[in-house]
């Protein structure tokens, strides 16, 4: 295959279910989740002048299914105590597990990238493979329902459970969660406040929130690099 994909046609899109072992009835959603942000913003808009769907929202939808499906499966299989439940959890899900699974699966061939981002490195950056992992499950999702993408996620990450790298040690959000638990209080949230820089070059900004109130703040060049900043950030107050 040319890995540099620049169309997503029907025979593409085939062997691309092949490899994920799942057919879309529609597959606009597999499209849309195969798209990067910097390919739709250099891409023509159509005739409605309605630009081309990026996969950033289907990410946003299976980065939560994949947490409460990982969560479920989890506790069903292992008579484990919270805080090792958390930390599997957080192996699982994290950056370097599902970037891990992009490439075993070459899922980063069938992407669509600007041509700045592809001159950067892009297609192989643990970031983009992360959030491409969540967008391919937040499409099935969309396409076929919970069962379908809790599916997908039996067959390409929880097949794979041995051999996903280990948590490194001292994760601030992991830390961070194993502390407030610890003493019976909410989990801390996380959310976007800014965006910055070109498709290419994105330096995101999260606020940390706690007992829903914002905490901290910090930024990154991805969503979840920004999240263990500012929880890092949090815990050297606690250690002070």
């Amino acid at each position: 295959m040319d890995i540099v994909c620049r169309t997503l046609n029907d025979r593409r899109i085939e062997a691309f279910e092949v490899i994920i072992g799942y057919r879309f009835s529609d597959r606009r959603w597999i499209r849309q989740a195969l798209t990067h942000s910097s390919f739709s913003k250099e891409a023509s808009p159509d005739a409605a002048g309605v630009p081309v769907p990026d996969y950033e929202r289907l990410e946003f939808l299976g980065d939560a299914v994949l947490e409460l499906t990982t969560s479920r499966m989890l506790f069903d299989r292992y008579d484990w105590p919270e805080g090792s439940l958390t930390r599997e959890r957080a192996r699982i899900v994290c950056e370097t597990s599902l970037a891990f699974i992009a490439r075993k699966y070459g899922f980063g061939e069938f992407m669509l990238l600007g041509n700045g981002e592809e001159k950067t490195g892009g297609r192989d950056r643990s970031s983009i493979l992360c959030d491409l992992v969540e967008s391919i499950i937040g499409a099935v999702f969309q396409d076929g329902g919970y069962e379908a993408a809790r599916d997908l996620i039996e067959r390409i990450i929880f097949a794979h459970i041995e051999e996903l790298p280990d948590q490194k040690a001292g994760d601030p959000k992991t830390m961070l969660q194993e502390y407030v638990q610890a003493r019976k209080k909410p989990a801390p949230t996380y959310r976007v406040i800014r965006e910055e820089g070109p498709p290419h070059d994105r330096t995101f900004t999260v606020e940390l929130l706690m007992d829903g109130e914002p905490v901290a703040a910090a930024s990154g060049k991805s969503k979840k690099k920004a999240e263990q900043e500012a929880a890092q950030l949090v815990l050297e107050r606690i250690n002070k």
